[in-house]
């Protein structure tokens, strides 16, 4: 869809070229956790989660504080109709309550949305996070804000 190349893969990718990337995520190959968001019984996106220490860049450059134990996701919501509602917020919030804080029992979550993608920074606002700080052009955007959510538990 567009509203999600737009954000997630300005090529456009092929279904060969989503196999190849997203396959070895599937079986474990690689260490990215891949889930489906399903509402009512649809599937409407796609969430995935890391540690940042096993992809650094860029966050390391910018975060004010240590790494450890600090996870990160990706999301989107593919169905145009369920943008804008809310359903992106409630979405993180469950993931990082049930898989980030949960399984995963990290000590925070990172995320580094486009600095124009200003749908996704009210969702992670909505959802917990805060800014930490902003960066000039880094991975093929030009610009992005660090957000971060700490473990309640923590």
């Amino acid at each position: 869809m567009p509203h999600v190349i737009e954000w997630w893969d300005k090529t456009g990718a092929s279904l060969g070229e989503i196999r190849s990337k997203y396959w070895p995520r599937l079986t474990g190959a690689t260490p990215v956790s891949c889930f489906v968001i399903e509402n009512d019984d649809q599937e409407v996106g796609f969430i995935q989660t890391y540690w940042v220490s096993d992809f650094p860049e860029p966050i390391a450059q910018l975060c004010p504080h240590s790494l450890e134990q600090a996870a990160s996701l990706d999301v989107f919501i593919g169905e145009p109709e369920l943008l804008n509602g809310g359903l992106g917020s409630t979405v993180v919030r469950q993931f990082l309550s049930q898989v980030v804080f949960g399984k995963m029992n990290a000590r925070s979550c990172l995320v580094a949305p486009d600095a124009s993608n200003t749908a996704a920074i009210r969702a992670y606002e909505k959802a917990g996070f805060k800014l930490e700080t902003s960066s000039g052009k880094a991975r093929g955007f030009c610009r992005y804000y660090l957000m971060s959510c700490p473990n309640p538990a923590s």
